[in-house]
């Protein structure tokens, strides 16, 4: 999660479980680019909108510190917490690759990395490590 929220890509031990793979090869035109970095990227916009989505359901009090943002500090820290929570539940519950498509699928035209893994690709190409999930699932 930390790798989200810094934009870096997730350590090699555990990009599998988000279905990432850091490949060298990326760069240019997004059709050339493997998989696994277009699937980071798209966890990018997925973050990024969820917290958005949650950021502008929080009703901006005239009382509140928040610089102009319309939310404060502990307002994007909660969005955080909600969001790492939803992934969590997902991966407990053995249905992160499906939290994930769906995630995609209705974000559809949010970024270039979602519609070329929605349009251009395929779901089952993105590898998941999945001996890993589930595992974190209790199904192995």
């Amino acid at each position: 999660m930390s790798a989200l929220e810094g934009d870096v890509y997730p350590d090699a031990s555990v990009e599998g479980i988000f279905g990432v793979q850091k490949d060298p090869g990326g760069g240019g035109d997004l059709s050339a680019w493997p998989i696994g970095n277009l699937t980071y990227g798209a966890w990018i916009t997925v973050r990024n909108h969820t917290l958005n989505a949650k950021l502008e359901a929080i009703a901006d009090d005239d009382d509140d510190d928040d610089g102009g943002l319309g939310y404060n500090e502990a307002a994007l820290q909660a969005a955080e917490q909600e969001f790492k929570g939803e992934i969590v539940a997902a991966i407990l519950q053995g249905r992160l690759p499906a939290w994930y498509e769906a995630r995609l699928r209705q974000l559809r035209d949010a970024s270039y990395y979602v519609q070329e893994v929605v349009a251009r690709r395929s779901f089952a190409d993105i590898v998941w490590d999945t001996q890993v999930l589930d595992r974190l699932a209790g199904l192995a």
